[in-house]
């Protein structure tokens, strides 16, 4: 069996993540702590906390954020469209730049196939002719 994690260092954790209703990632959390855990004592407390159904998680690896169970996180985490229309109003774009952008920002497979033109490759001379 391991040591006994001590009541009062998940209760700082909570408390830190209480004061955030963005969620905050492990660095931030650690660093809100001043020091009273190392970032692996911290890594078991916060995995102590989701077992026991205190907090929740949203994202992977160093984007990992942490919430207060309750919260909603995901009305603080910005969807991929927000973002364009966010980063558009700052930029204006000319119509051709906007119809680009819309097709790039398509899943690959909403986008319409394109070949190649069989004339023109059959055209080609390498060292002779330029594309």
């Amino acid at each position: 069996m391991g040591k006994r994690i001590a009541e009062a260092d998940l209760a700082a954790i909570v408390d830190v993540l209480k004061g955030h209703a963005q969620g905050l990632v492990r660095g931030a959390i650690l660093s809100k702590l001043s020091g009273a855990l190392t970032p692996r004592q911290l890594s078991r407390r916060l995995g102590r906390l989701l077992e026991a159904g205190m907090i929740q998680v949203v994202g992977e690896r160093r984007a990992r954020r942490y919430f207060i169970e309750g919260a909603s996180p995901q009305a603080h985490v910005p969807s991929a469209s927000a973002k364009r229309t966010a980063s558009s109003a700052v930029i204006e774009l000319s119509a051709a730049s906007v119809e680009i952008r819309n097709t790039v920002v398509q899943s690959v497979a909403a986008r319409h196939p394109v070949g190649y033109r069989v004339d023109f490759l059959d055209a080609y001379e390498p060292n002779v002719t330029a594309y």
